[in-house]
């Protein structure tokens, strides 16, 4: 009941100093908006090529008239796992994250709790070196959110802390305040008896993670009204940034600020390697549905965006003037838009845009609106701008809104493959029904995802013939007959099978096991292509890892001197000066693993020289370090996660053989002598998909 009066007193004080709402339709003057199929100066698009450019035109137009400019990238983005442990009775494990956005770690950060769904094997999760093992069997999305109360009112867990560097909006007796988070709220987001709820349980039983960070660490939601200094509501985040220059009249916003976190939270997401960040969910609610409407707009890596009730200057079309008007939204919030948008107070009509363009902005990706009753919030001018933004939808090769009028409380005939609609009664916060229409949304859109991109063999352009097959044998047969090796197996192909495949000579050196393509071989140095140098490129496509920096700004273990810089491409392409000539014993070698290690990351290079090829085992073996401090994970983790199970590589593994195969299957040609061989692979040849 506290919930219901402080929302009608919060309404009303609004309409008190500012220009009330309308709340009567035949009051709608007739109204134009713009075509998001033809440019600003008139000019209609030829076809999907020129979107791109639409696009951009959109969103500088509400950078420069309603939402400010989007901050610039952060110089870096530095994550710490601080915390994990199981959760959900051992259903899921909890993660927390540190994110700075200094290199140093100086300045503002940012808390992110990830709820990451496990599906146990057994009766209780399995602890792995200090961590909670993730038994799923692929990567799942990811819902990515922004929370009103702080992450503790997610979990009832005690190791979720109360955050002490945020300030959040709440009502209390009737009365809008602000302040720091409560203890009591722990839990809040579970509570039954919530207009607001998060289900997580339901959201790791569909498969889904859920990543959140409280919006009150980002930058203050005080509300001028109850006294607050604007310039308030401009610290936090805002510190990153240069001085606010206030003779402009589009400088960046509280919004703008919001929704540029949720992006870095999804570069958190893209690290995270039980994660598939390619399927994320953006979403929120009111305020924070308005934040997740313009995350996705500005960010084309959210594949789905669900934006919940958001209000006057979220999705409601504004020059229908119905509900909350500009008026209200400046008079109460002005740091949630820039001051170029107060020239449309009382002049809706004025405005050479509207907000189904900012829906038009998320397309061809998906995205579902979500409305509710109340007048203040325009339900139907959300289905009206969905309807007007639908021919971008179409006009990229998706399906648009589904016929049809606007749809009646609960119905969900307006919700198509990209592009959907649906309303619902009660009252003003994110349901259990909004959190299921939003998982049939996205489990839609991964489903058709899944069928337009079937993953294609890796030989589908290639017909084997056996005269193929002749010219591999004999290869094999020669090296076999010169005593090169001892035998071999070729497999080409790809997730569909191994259309050409062959085996021959002994996977013993003794002769008397015959070589299969089920034999398990030690690829050595191999590893290094196979594995550490694609692990490397994966991690820099992620944007993890600079191939051009100095390998020590990374690896602090090593402390040797250096005579100039080694970056991690001088590492990679053995031009470091690590190298040793032929015949030239390695110093650092010891039967123990830990002792060698420290011997490699203690002596300095030989040849200073840049640019000299000389190969060496040191320059992977201090790559796999400093793989695993940029990552903070384990490299064998990261290439069986990233690389090898993706397609299919059940049997490859770094270091000892994978769990389940058999003495027999191994080829009794292994290097015994090195020791500890984290960094050697050993693959399955049934599993390795290769070409002559």
């Amino acid at each position: 009941m506290k919930l219901v009066i402080a929302a009608t007193l919060f309404v009303a004080a609004v309409c008190a100093c500012a220009r009330p709402p309308n709340y009567d339709e035949s009051k709608v003057a007739p109204y134009t908006l713009e075509d998001p199929l033809s440019f600003a100066d008139g000019r209609k698009l030829k076809d999907a090529s020129e979107w791109p450019a639409r696009r951009r035109e959109i969103l500088e137009i509400f950078a420069k008239e309603m939402y400010g400019q989007p901050p610039p990238e952060p110089e870096a983005v530095v994550t710490e796992l601080v915390e994990e442990g199981p959760t959900l009775a051992g259903i899921a494990i909890r993660r927390q994250y540190r994110m700075w956005f200094k290199a140093d770690k100086s300045g503002p950060y940012v808390d992110w709790l990830l709820v990451l769904p496990n599906q146990l094997h057994g009766l209780h999760p399995i602890m792995e070196n200090g961590h909670v093992k993730c038994e799923n069997g692929r990567k799942v999305p990811v819902i990515l959110t922004l929370n009103y109360y702080g992450n503790h009112a997610l979990l009832t867990d005690k190791e979720v802390p109360v955050a002490d560097n945020a300030w959040l909006y709440r009502f209390e007796n009737g009365k809008a305040v602000g302040g720091k988070p409560l203890e009591e709220h722990r839990g809040r987001s579970r509570q039954t008896n919530r207009l607001s709820t998060v289900p997580i349980e339901t959201i790791c039983a569909r498969g889904y993670a859920l990543l959140t960070a409280c919006y009150g660490q980002i930058s203050p939601d005080a509300e001028v009204k109850l006294g607050f200094d604007e310039a308030f509501c401009y610290t936090g985040i805002f510190s990153l940034w240069p001085k606010r220059d206030e003779s402009r009249d589009d400088n960046i916003t509280a919004l703008g600020a919001w929704a540029w976190t949720l992006s870095r939270g999804l570069d958190l997401a893209e690290r995270i390697l039980e994660i598939d960040a390619k399927r994320s969910v953006v979403t929120g609610c009111s305020r924070l549905g308005k934040t997740a409407l313009l995350a996705a707009a500005r960010d084309e890596r959210f594949a789905v965006c669900v934006p919940n009730q958001t209000g006057g200057g979220g999705c409601p079309l504004a020059k229908r003037d119905f509900g909350e008007n500009v008026s209200t939204e400046m008079k109460s919030f002005p740091y949630w838009y820039c001051k170029a948008y107060g020239k449309y107070i009382d002049n809706e009509q004025a405005m050479k845009f509207d907000q189904h363009l900012l829906l038009a902005a998320v397309a061809p990706r998906a995205l579902l609106v979500q409305g509710f009753n109340q007048d203040w919030f325009d339900t139907k001018g959300e289905y009206l701008a969905c309807r007007a933004a639908s021919p971008a939808w179409e006009f990229l090769g998706k399906q648009g809104l589904p016929d049809g009028g606007f749809p009646e409380n609960y119905e969900t005939s307006c919700i198509g493959p990209s592009l959907g609609y649906v309303r619902r009664g009660g009252g003003h916060g994110i349901s259990g029904y909004d959190w299921i229409w939003l998982l049939d949304f996205a489990d839609g859109c991964w489903q058709e995802r899944s069928m337009r991109h079937e993953a294609p063999s890796l030989c589908a352009d290639a017909s084997p013939t056996p005269k193929g097959m002749d010219v591999c044998a004999k290869l094999f047969k020669d090296e076999i007959a010169n005593g090169v090796i001892h035998g071999g197996a070729i497999v080409a192909g790809g997730l569909e099978g191994a259309p050409l495949s062959g085996s021959w000579g002994w996977a013993d050196a003794a002769h008397t096991v015959p070589m299969t393509t089920r034999t398990v071989i030690d690829m050595a140095s191999v590893t290094k292509a196979a594995a550490g140098a694609t692990a490397f490129l994966v991690a820099h496509a992620k944007g993890i890892v600079d191939f051009d920096v100095p390998f020590t700004n990374v690896l602090h273990s090593y402390w040797a001197p250096l005579q100039r810089s080694v970056t991690i491409r001088d590492l990679a392409n053995h031009v470091s000066g690590f190298g040793e000539a032929d015949g030239t014993p390695r110093v650092y070698f010891s039967p123990d693993a830990k002792t060698m290690l420290d011997n490699i990351l203690s002596m300095p290079p030989k040849e200073p020289t840049r640019g000299k090829v000389v190969y060496s085992c040191r320059n992977y073996v201090i790559l796999g370090q400093v793989f695993e401090a940029a990552t903070g994970c384990r490299i064998d983790d990261f290439c069986r996660k990233e690389i090898f199970d993706p397609v299919g590589m059940k049997d490859t593994s770094i270091g000892a053989p994978s769990q389940g195969i058999g003495s027999d299957r191994l080829a009794k040609i292994f290097r015994r002598h090195f020791p500890a061989h984290r960094y050697s692979i050993l693959a399955g040849a049934d599993r390795l998909c290769c070409s002559i």
